[in-house]
């Protein structure tokens, strides 16, 4: 296989994930379907576990999270994110409710394969490289398999009800829009959210990328980008990696729109967001050539019923039970809780996902993404960076 037919190979099943997206009004997830996709014809041999490395995608992907994340910065006010609180203590006790959930099948899937688990639920790769290496020194081989299989799997677990929820919550924000706009056809959600935003009588200023609009081209964009990367790799040297670069970016990202000196949503005026999106689904997607049909039947009972503890959990707590009135919306709520099996960027994905496909104008995709984006991805960064680590420290004693 050539560099060439990998590429296209890679961008087609990312088309077909689209077009099934769209096809169905995102009711189905394009990034279940693409992942599925590749799981299936990794485990089959059809595509080599390597294709990303063949693409070339591999090495450009190493340059795209940070890119992407001070992306995502840029268009999230840091008064609204202030008031995200709520969607940090829901995803906490989230974390909670799904270690709960799983403790109460160890019964079925034993101490070992629940303590292993529980952190790479709540976390990312992290989480499961601490666990995992954990049991492998304590000499309990099948936990750690259980462990590495379900860091490859939750991202399915968690795409479904967090893209379903979202995509109801996405309604529910455009359903409201539109009868304002019925109601009075002057009606403007971006004046009602400056208006939100200014309430306390100061003035709405012109930003200073406003009045310089004509210099922010394609190039200057992405080179202000890259200059915010590297600022966020020296402040993590400095904090000896105790705040992530990853998470300097995104309050960099934060106060440069605050501040006005950047454009909202700057890879979308480089015109690059689209394909960046692509390079950081790459990491995640190389983590699936791993996985093989005899490693899914020798644990999927397990998986089975750890995942399905956890669903249910999650949904009798924060659905049912009044859990989902901290953030005041089932919805809202169950969407945040997924999004410590999803983490960043799938959060970030899935949100510009339910956006585009429910949203018909640019106010209504803006309206979603200001409900919905600050919260999953929020929920993304606390679980899966910085929670779960801690969390996987403490449970490798357990063992």
């Amino acid at each position: 296989m050539n560099q060439w037919i990998a590429i296209v190979i890679v961008l087609g099943l990312f088309a077909i994930g689209d077009a099934i997206s769209s096809a169905t009004g995102a009711r189905v997830s394009s990034v279940f379907v693409t992942l599925i996709g590749f799981l299936a014809l990794f485990m089959s041999g059809i595509l080599p576990g390597d294709i990303m490395t063949i693409s070339g995608l591999q090495g450009a992907a190493a340059i795209a999270g940070q890119g992407l994340v001070f992306h995502m910065g840029t268009n999230i006010n840091i008064r609204q994110l202030l008031k995200e609180w709520r969607t940090l203590a829901l995803a906490i006790i989230s974390m909670v409710v799904a270690m709960v959930s799983v403790f109460a099948v160890v019964p079925l899937v034993g101490w070992d394969a629940a303590v292993v688990t529980i952190p790479i639920v709540n976390g990312g790769i992290v989480a499961t490289n601490l666990m995992v290496d954990a049991a492998l020194a304590k000499g309990a081989t099948m936990a750690a398999a259980l462990g590495t299989l379900a860091y490859g799997v939750q991202k399915f677990v968690g795409t479904i009800p967090a893209s379903k929820m979202g995509l109801a919550e996405a309604n529910l924000v455009v359903e409201e829009l539109r009868r304002k706009k019925a109601a009075d056809p002057n009606y403007s959600w971006y004046a009602e959210r400056d208006a939100e935003l200014h309430k306390d009588g100061s003035a709405a200023k012109v930003p200073f990328w406003k009045k310089h609009d004509k210099i922010w081209t394609t190039y200057v964009c992405l080179f202000v980008v890259y200059v915010a990367n590297e600022v966020g790799v020296i402040l993590a040297g400095l904090t000896n990696n105790f705040i992530t670069s990853s998470i300097w970016c995104l309050i960099l990202g934060c106060l440069c729109s605050e501040i006005g000196i950047v454009p909202p949503k700057i890879l979308d005026r480089a015109k690059s967001s689209g394909f960046f999106m692509v390079l950081v689904y790459v990491s995640i997607i190389a983590s699936l050539a791993t996985i093989t049909f005899a490693d899914l039947m020798d644990l999927s009972v397990d998986l089975i019923i750890i995942f399905g503890a956890v669903l249910i959990g999650t949904f009798i707590f924060l659905y049912i039970l009044p859990g989902w009135k901290i953030v005041g919306s089932k919805n809202l709520a169950v969407g945040i809780a997924m999004a410590q099996l999803l983490g960043y960027p799938a959060t970030y994905l899935i949100t510009q996902e339910i956006a585009r496909t429910v949203g018909k104008t640019e106010e209504e995709v803006d309206a979603i993404t200001a409900r919905i984006e600050p919260a999953y991805v929020l929920a993304g960064f606390a679980t899966v960076t910085s929670f779960s680590i801690v969390i996987a420290g403490f449970f490798q004693n357990l063992l």
